[in-house]
């Protein structure tokens, strides 16, 4: 008999296939939204994705230049934090409920994960001095990295919530509806609270000198039961 895998492990194979790097290590963003098949995928687990990556110029003849221009026209998050890069995320939630004769259950669950994730392109990188352009590779490589767990907290935060509001029952459909709206705005409040200790983590860290930062995301609570059939 296989072994199916639990839902965790079946989570860190599925982050695992989104590539921020490319061969020898460069930075390859095609590869930071999901393919198609990665998006079915994630589909059949009760998650659909739409992640959409931005860049924005920013200008300069040296790489110091670039920062600064960087300072000064980076992305800012809603609570008006200017940063360098910037993840923005929203996951919304419908689920539909039956009765069965044990009381009330959940019939079907599913998560909307939204995500833009904003990063700098330096106009001025192909003619830089060498020093500079593997600098800015580094810098670059590193906000990667940053907008990354951001973005795979949103996508783990949306795929356990579906499978912990499976697992959800009541005596009655409409305190199962209560729970279940209570479970969302939990989840939302947990993933805000992660996405600000990456950030400081970061910034304690010192890797660069102002963080990349992460919108405030929010869980919609879009359906009521019913709304999925």
């Amino acid at each position: 008999m296989g072994c199916v895998p639990d839902p965790l492990r079946r989570l860190s194979v599925l982050l695992g296939a989104f590539a921020f790097l490319g061969p020898g290590g460069t930075p390859a963003r095609a590869q930071i939204a999901p393919k198609i098949p990665l998006q079915w995928a994630w589909a059949a687990l009760g998650v659909d994705l739409d992640v959409e990556v931005r860049s924005f110029p920013i200008h300069g003849r040296t790489l110091q230049e670039a920062r600064r221009h960087l300072a000064a026209v980076g992305p800012i998050d809603d609570d008006g934090t200017r940063g360098e890069a910037l993840t923005s995320y929203q996951v919304g939630v419908t689920w539909a409920t039956a009765p069965d004769r044990d009381g009330c259950r959940i019939l079907r669950v599913r998560t909307h994960a939204q995500i833009v994730i904003d990063l700098p392109e330096w106009s001025g990188a192909a003619g830089a001095s060498q020093g500079d352009a593997e600098a800015w590779g580094t810098q670059s490589r590193e906000l990667l990295a940053h907008e990354g767990k951001h973005r795979d907290e949103v996508l783990r935060a949306a795929y356990l919530l579906v499978d912990h509001l499976m697992d959800q029952r009541s005596d009655d459909c409409v305190a199962l509806t209560r729970r279940v709206r209570g479970l969302v705005e939990g989840a939302k409040d947990e993933l805000d609270e992660i996405q600000d200790r990456i950030d400081a983590l970061r910034k304690a860290a010192r890797h660069l000198k102002r963080p990349g930062g992460s919108g405030p995301g929010a869980f919609r609570p879009e359906g009521d039961p019913g709304s999925l059939s």
